[in-house]
């Protein structure tokens, strides 16, 4: 992708809408589509040849037709610009202030809170153009592209939504970008950093183990908390972004899979977004605010002797122990989150450069 190529961001179609799609292809309002895509290409792509309009987090219309879609599941850029370009966007007003008590531990009360999730409900979606689920980020400039999207089948039969965007990096004031920077990509921590000056940064999940305490909630209820988890590590994963556009001029991670990931209910939003950030929302901030940015092979990155392979060049397998690294030959014992980021790094600054093939 050029550097001045437009962002794409692919969310979930849901399958009670994957009926709609065919009719749509029939009527003309999906043509296909043989360019080349960023993203998940799938096995057969249309490009929306129709109005497409949103009318909330969760639904649009091609052609007038209501499909169900994620589209909260995308970076705050690009959400907050596809909501500011919706005139008849609904949401429901008070997730603002619910979002707010979600990720704050003090004084917490789960009866109070269940009610203030249902009282929201009740109430309904008002039209309300300015986005409550995340806060636009004021180091991107970002427009919507209704008129440049996408829709994708996969090759196990499930659908995605690509919505394409401009984005323009405003450099925050003081900028100072002095590190290469290896990162270690997780769920709790949500990602440990390790710099070349030697430095180790930790980035931990805000906490949601006192959701668990909500009593039984509606099905509309519980669609708006899940709403709202995905929000809250959202906005974990963005602060890594953010402290990387200030420190690093470099940035390696692992090409990691989707294995691990977690399926308890009361945490399945808030990984779901580390998920999405981890996989796509790191690379594509990344890349538009200029930031090297490069993947190196996962494998035993938490059980080589980073020490070791630095400073001795030798290639020494230590014992990890939960969250714990000793290495036979140097004896060095540290976190193993933080020597997985340093072997990130350091196997990320023996890449060869960009295009040219390595030997």
């Amino acid at each position: 992708m050029a550097r001045n190529d437009p962002d794409l961001h692919w969310v979930q179609i849901r399958h009670s809408s994957y009926s709609r799609i065919g009719p749509l292809v029939q009527a003309g309002a999906l043509q296909p589509y043989l360019g080349r895509l960023s993203g998940f290409p799938g096995a057969q792509v249309w490009r929306v040849d129709s109005p497409l309009t949103v009318q909330s987090d969760h639904q649009c219309s091609i052609a007038g037709v209501p499909l169900q879609a994620a589209l909260h599941h995308q970076p705050s850029h690009a959400y907050c610009a596809m909501v500011a370009a919706s005139p008849h966007f609904t949401q429901y007003a008070g997730t603002g202030e619910l979002s707010r008590l979600l990720r704050s531990h003090d004084d917490w009360d789960p009866g109070g809170f269940a009610h203030a999730l249902e009282a929201t409900v009740r109430q309904g979606r008002v039209p309300l153009p300015r986005p409550v689920l995340a806060v636009p980020p004021t180091t991107y400039l970002t427009h919507w592209l209704a008129d440049r999207s996408f829709v994708s089948r996969l090759s196990n039969g499930h659908y995605m939504l690509g919505l394409s965007y401009t984005v323009r990096y405003v450099p925050p004031p003081g900028l100072a970008r002095r590190s290469a920077v290896g990162l270690d990509l997780g769920i709790d921590p949500l990602t440990v950093a390790h710099t070349d000056t030697g430095a180790t940064r930790y980035f931990r999940p805000t906490s949601l183990r006192h959701v668990g305490q909500l009593p039984r909630l509606s099905a509309d209820t519980h669609s708006l908390l899940r709403d709202l988890i995905y929000a809250s590590g959202r906005l974990d994963g963005e602060g890594i972004v953010a402290w990387l556009n200030f420190h690093a001029h470099t940035v390696y991670a692992e090409r990691i899979n989707h294995m691990g990931m977690s399926t308890h209910w009361i945490h399945s939003g808030r990984d779901r977004a580390i998920h999405d950030h981890h996989f796509s929302a790191l690379s594509q901030y990344l890349f538009a605010s200029g930031v090297d940015f490069r993947r190196v092979a996962p494998h035993h990155t938490s059980t080589l002797c980073a020490p070791c392979f630095e400073h001795q060049g030798r290639v020494v397998y230590g014992l990890r122990a939960g969250d714990r690294f000793r290495c036979p030959a140097c004896g060095v014992n540290l976190d193993a989150h933080a020597n997985a980021a340093h072997n990130v790094l350091l196997r990320g600054r023996m890449l060869p450069p960009r295009g040219r093939a390595a030997a």
